[in-house]
């Protein structure tokens, strides 16, 4: 009796041994439509192989917007008045 018990917890650790080496290693190489998939921008076909990169990428193709008094703006969006002096920090 106490071999067929031995036997069973041996098999129950197996198998939840085999179902962790599993689940370690979803999303390594099993589809591999992420690694394969390419963003391209619509400006000028330049490919990236994220989204995130592509979207920082089409920053650089939006015009600067100037406003009429002629003071600049930074990528903010936020008006860059007067000029920074660290020593009166």
């Amino acid at each position: 009796m106490v071999a067929g018990s031995e036997s069973f917890d041996r098999t129950v650790e197996d198998t939840t041994t085999n179902c962790l080496m599993l689940l370690s290693r979803v999303g390594e190489c099993g589809g591999g439509d992420a690694e394969s998939r390419v963003f391209r921008c619509k400006t000028c076909m330049k490919e990236f192989s994220s989204f995130q990169a592509l979207g920082v990428h089409r920053v650089s193709h939006r015009k600067p917007v100037s406003n009429s008094s002629g003071e600049e703006q930074s990528l903010l969006g936020l008006k860059y008045i007067g000029s920074v002096n660290p020593e009166k920090c």
